[in-house]
């Protein structure tokens, strides 16, 4: 990941006020990747699961798009017998290593940007003073955060978010809710 693409991620992070989730690897695309129809990825989820390899951790059921999995590295690896059939094991090496690669730089962002957020005011400040001009720009943006119009403008617009949401599927949300009651009622 090139410099200025992390300092957008940790820019993005840090506004958030959200970790990063845990980056997952989906089978659907790795053998569309490798150009198998779609066949392949029923017999190779029914081969997961015959191995019992689906754990709720490193290897998870997309139940969107249903038989499609994702996985960790840790489940590339616990997997590599069953890969070992669609891919070459030169891609799988390659593969796990940008994946293991890809949670690396994940637990690190979500690492400084929690410590970040778990700094006090006059700690921000102290080390902001301190630290490079490079590194001195995300205590900057984590005060800035904290600024309380900024909290309020979060606010305003997560509220603004949610009743968009709300009048955009009014009608769906209205027919569940009707059909959870019709259901309690039986």
């Amino acid at each position: 990941m090139s410099a200025s693409a992390a300092d957008k991620m940790i820019f993005d992070l840090i506004k958030s006020r959200e970790p990063l989730q845990k980056p997952y690897l989906s089978l659907r695309k790795l053998l569309e990747v490798k150009e198998l129809p779609d066949g392949y990825l029923s017999i190779a989820a029914d081969r997961f699961s015959d191995a019992e390899l689906i754990d709720g951790e490193s290897v998870i059921i997309d139940f969107t798009d249903f038989p499609n999995l994702f996985l960790t590295s840790d489940g590339l690896l616990d997997s590599r017998h069953i890969l070992a059939s669609y891919i070459s094991q030169k891609e799988l090496t390659e593969l796990y290593k940008m994946v293991c690669s890809r949670e690396r730089e994940v637990m690190l962002f979500n690492s400084m940007t929690a410590m970040l957020r778990e700094m006090t005011v006059k700690d921000l400040l102290k080390y902001s003073r301190q630290a490079k001009p490079e590194q001195r720009r995300f205590y900057l943006y984590e005060l800035r955060q904290r600024l309380p119009w900024t909290q309020a403008a979060h606010k305003v617009r997560s509220a603004a978010h949610l009743f968009h949401t709300r009048i955009k599927y009014h009608g769906t949300l209205s027919l569940l809710k009707s059909a959870a009651e019709s259901l309690q009622e039986e």
